[in-house]
């Protein structure tokens, strides 16, 4: 069960990396406009 716990926490923290990722690439799209 540890190891099924550690991975939602791991998908968790992917999502957000691409969330943050994402707002990073608009960020730069407005910028570079």
């Amino acid at each position: 069960m540890e190891n099924a716990d550690r991975t939602k926490e791991e998908l968790l923290v992917a999502e957000e990396l691409n969330m943050i990722m994402e707002a990073i690439k608009e960020v730069d799209a407005n910028v570079k406009v």
